[in-house]
């Protein structure tokens, strides 16, 4: 490369992790989606969040991570997440939700820095970041994380993400509401959570989604061209909802519009079916649809044909 090549190099100002935070990740549920769905892709049979007025722990025992995969998880808008679609671990065989790279960007969302502490194959690395001192550069590459080390001994395998000096409050109870309805609640993975506005841990339950108060049920299995197999469910429930309601589209296990459940079909919209629409809820396993997702996995790019169809 010649000295006139490298004098033309692109740089890239670090207000891109300010910017992309704030429009990607506008609510801070949005992040713990993220930070589930990380520990979920590393087949973790459970990950527990902790939460506390100063910091947040997130725990979960799954691969973990080796020094050289650590450095890889800061890269932005790089993931090898989409080379391998399907992992096993043991009995475990899962799709992988994440695929582009951009979730640790939600953090600076919610603290001023981050540790990562993570176990694998008899090694324990960690790292920080420190977002203060990144918005003291200019450029991206002016910057160096902290403490990139790597020591021998461990028996453990997982990854634990402190988040520290919180920049607002984060309720466990309103947290626990949250995943419970957007995050796979399956038998081979468990969220727990404690902390603020909650006595005790509790591990969430996909029955806690319709509350036991459901005065029909019907199964939903079709097949839809260009999009596959879609399955579900459409629930008629006894007592009308302020929030949960409306249809909710999984991708993976994960529910991907709960921002906007009326987008697809609103009920409220249907003069016939007006006022009844608070009390239906559905829920559509439609894989078929990652191709459609926006970057942040939280609404549709509504003119892919996937999604049209």
């Amino acid at each position: 490369m010649s000295k006139e090549e490298i004098q033309n190099k692109i740089k890239v100002g670090t207000n891109i992790i300010k910017n992309l935070s704030a429009t990607f990740y506008p609510r801070p549920d949005m992040i713990f989606d993220e930070l589930v769905s990380n520990s979920r892709d590393a087949m973790a049979k459970s990950v527990e969040i902790k939460i506390s007025e100063d910091k947040i722990i997130i725990e979960d025992d799954g691969e973990g991570m080796s020094k050289e995969e650590l450095v890889h998880f800061f890269y932005i808008s790089h993931s090898t997440k989409s080379d391998e679609p399907i992992k096993s671990r043991g009995s475990i065989k899962r799709e992988i939700i994440g695929r582009f790279g951009i979730g640790k960007l939600s953090l600076y969302q919610i603290c001023k820095s981050f540790e990562i502490i993570t176990w694998k194959d008899g090694f324990e690395s960690r790292a920080i970041f420190d977002f203060e001192d990144f918005e003291k550069k200019k450029f991206v590459d002016d910057f160096s994380l902290k403490m990139i080390s790597e020591v021998s001994g461990s028996k453990k395998s997982g990854t634990k993400i402190i988040l520290n000096n919180l920049k607002q409050r984060i309720s466990a109870m309103e947290l626990k509401r949250h995943l419970t309805s957007t995050m796979p609640l399956t038998k081979d993975f468990a969220i727990i959570i404690s902390g603020i506005g909650l006595s005790n841990p509790v591990t969430l339950r996909s029955e806690d989604v319709l509350h036991g108060k459901v005065y029909k049920q019907f199964e939903i299995n079709e097949f839809v061209k260009d999009v596959g197999n879609i399955t579900g469910i459409i629930a008629y429930k006894k007592h009308e909802s302020r929030e949960n309601y409306g249809v909710f589209i999984r991708v993976f296990g994960r529910v991907v519009n709960s921002s906007n459940p009326h987008g697809i079909i609103n009920f409220s919209s249907l003069t016939h079916a007006r006022q009844f629409a608070r009390k239906i809820y559905a829920e559509l396993n439609v894989n078929g649809l990652n191709e459609a997702l926006q970057t942040n996995r939280a609404g549709f790019i509504e003119t892919n044909q996937i999604y049209i169809s």
